[in-house]
Protein backbone atom coordinates (compact mmCIF):
# COMPACT_ATOMS: atom_id res chain seq x y z
CA UNK A 1 0.00 0.00 0.00
CA UNK A 2 2.69 2.13 0.50
CA UNK A 3 3.66 1.80 -3.17
CA UNK A 4 0.33 2.99 -4.42
CA UNK A 5 -0.04 5.78 -2.12
CA UNK A 6 3.30 7.16 -2.77
CA UNK A 7 2.33 6.97 -6.51
CA UNK A 8 -1.11 8.54 -6.86
CA UNK A 9 0.61 11.11 -4.70
CA UNK A 10 3.41 11.48 -7.60
CA UNK A 11 1.28 13.25 -10.04
CA UNK A 12 2.13 16.32 -8.55
CA UNK A 13 5.79 15.95 -9.43
CA UNK A 14 5.67 14.02 -12.98
CA UNK A 15 2.98 12.05 -15.18
CA UNK A 16 3.28 9.44 -17.64
CA UNK A 17 2.13 9.22 -21.58
CA UNK A 18 -0.59 6.74 -23.08
CA UNK A 19 2.25 4.21 -23.76
CA UNK A 20 3.28 3.89 -20.16
CA UNK A 21 -0.36 4.11 -19.04
CA UNK A 22 -1.03 0.71 -21.21
CA UNK A 23 2.27 -0.89 -20.72
CA UNK A 24 2.43 -0.83 -16.90
CA UNK A 25 -0.96 -3.13 -16.52
CA UNK A 26 1.33 -5.61 -18.50
CA UNK A 27 4.17 -5.93 -16.32
CA UNK A 28 1.62 -5.97 -13.42
CA UNK A 29 0.46 -9.07 -15.14
CA UNK A 30 4.13 -10.31 -15.76
CA UNK A 31 4.62 -10.15 -11.86
CA UNK A 32 1.65 -11.96 -11.29
CA UNK A 33 2.66 -14.88 -13.25
CA UNK A 34 5.95 -14.70 -11.39
CA UNK A 35 4.50 -15.20 -8.04
CA UNK A 36 2.73 -17.88 -9.24
CA UNK A 37 5.31 -19.52 -10.38
CA UNK A 38 7.30 -18.20 -7.16
CA UNK A 39 4.79 -20.10 -5.45
CA UNK A 40 4.77 -23.43 -7.05
CA UNK A 41 8.58 -23.63 -7.65
CA UNK A 42 9.65 -21.01 -4.72
CA UNK A 43 13.07 -20.23 -6.12
CA UNK A 44 12.86 -16.94 -4.74
CA UNK A 45 12.94 -17.57 -0.73
CA UNK A 46 13.92 -14.12 0.12
CA UNK A 47 11.30 -12.19 2.10
CA UNK A 48 12.45 -8.60 1.47
CA UNK A 49 12.93 -9.46 -2.34
CA UNK A 50 9.53 -10.78 -2.32
CA UNK A 51 7.96 -7.54 -0.61
CA UNK A 52 9.93 -5.49 -3.19
CA UNK A 53 8.34 -6.58 -5.83
CA UNK A 54 5.23 -5.92 -4.37
CA UNK A 55 6.15 -2.16 -3.76
CA UNK A 56 7.17 -2.29 -7.42
CA UNK A 57 3.59 -4.22 -7.89
CA UNK A 58 1.68 -1.23 -6.00
CA UNK A 59 3.80 1.38 -8.01
CA UNK A 60 2.79 0.32 -11.04
CA UNK A 61 -0.62 0.48 -9.87
CA UNK A 62 -0.62 3.84 -8.07
CA UNK A 63 0.35 5.29 -11.15
CA UNK A 64 -2.00 3.69 -13.64
CA UNK A 65 -4.88 4.99 -11.47
CA UNK A 66 -3.55 8.34 -11.17
CA UNK A 67 -2.58 9.17 -14.72
CA UNK A 68 -5.64 7.32 -16.53
CA UNK A 69 -7.84 10.03 -14.42
CA UNK A 70 -5.05 12.95 -15.55
CA UNK A 71 -5.18 11.56 -19.15
CA UNK A 72 -8.84 11.61 -19.16
CA UNK A 73 -8.80 15.24 -17.83
CA UNK A 74 -6.41 16.66 -20.18
CA UNK A 75 -7.19 14.88 -23.38
CA UNK A 76 -11.14 13.90 -23.51
CA UNK A 77 -13.65 16.97 -24.47
CA UNK A 78 -15.73 18.44 -21.57
CA UNK A 79 -18.89 17.07 -23.13
CA UNK A 80 -17.63 13.77 -22.28
CA UNK A 81 -15.70 13.84 -19.86
CA UNK A 82 -18.24 13.63 -16.87
CA UNK A 83 -19.08 10.20 -18.69
CA UNK A 84 -15.24 8.99 -19.07
CA UNK A 85 -14.62 9.64 -15.36
CA UNK A 86 -17.84 7.70 -14.53
CA UNK A 87 -17.08 4.59 -17.16
CA UNK A 88 -13.42 4.42 -15.69
CA UNK A 89 -14.55 4.31 -12.21
CA UNK A 90 -17.02 1.40 -12.93
CA UNK A 91 -13.92 -0.38 -14.62
CA UNK A 92 -11.94 0.30 -12.26
CA UNK A 93 -14.19 -1.27 -9.69
CA UNK A 94 -14.86 -4.55 -11.84
CA UNK A 95 -11.69 -4.73 -12.31
CA UNK A 96 -10.83 -4.87 -8.61
CA UNK A 97 -13.95 -7.45 -7.75
CA UNK A 98 -12.65 -9.59 -10.74
CA UNK A 99 -9.14 -9.88 -9.66
CA UNK A 100 -10.45 -10.48 -6.20
CA UNK A 101 -12.32 -13.65 -7.05
CA UNK A 102 -9.33 -14.88 -9.24
CA UNK A 103 -7.38 -14.40 -6.63
CA UNK A 104 -8.98 -16.76 -4.72
CA UNK A 105 -9.43 -19.61 -7.39
CA UNK A 106 -5.70 -19.32 -7.74
CA UNK A 107 -5.11 -19.08 -4.52
CA UNK A 108 -6.93 -22.70 -4.43
CA UNK A 109 -5.44 -23.58 -7.43
CA UNK A 110 -1.49 -23.18 -5.16
CA UNK A 111 -3.37 -24.83 -2.56
CA UNK A 112 -3.92 -27.68 -4.08
CA UNK A 113 -0.71 -27.93 -5.84
CA UNK A 114 0.99 -27.50 -2.82
CA UNK A 115 -0.59 -30.45 -1.16
CA UNK A 116 -1.94 -27.17 1.73
CA UNK A 117 -5.23 -28.65 2.88
CA UNK A 118 -8.08 -26.01 3.56
CA UNK A 119 -11.25 -26.26 4.21
CA UNK A 120 -12.46 -22.67 3.59
CA UNK A 121 -10.49 -22.51 0.07
CA UNK A 122 -11.91 -22.53 -3.34
CA UNK A 123 -11.23 -25.63 -4.97
CA UNK A 124 -9.35 -25.68 -8.41
CA UNK A 125 -10.80 -28.40 -10.43
CA UNK A 126 -11.96 -31.31 -9.07
CA UNK A 127 -12.23 -31.09 -5.03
Amino acid sequence: QIGVFLSRSSAIFFTINLTMIWLLPILQTLLLVFFVLDAMYKFVWNFYILLFISFIVGTFGGLIYVNAYIHITANVSPKWREFSVAAASVADTVGIITANFMGLVIQGCLYRYNNIEEEHSFCCGAC
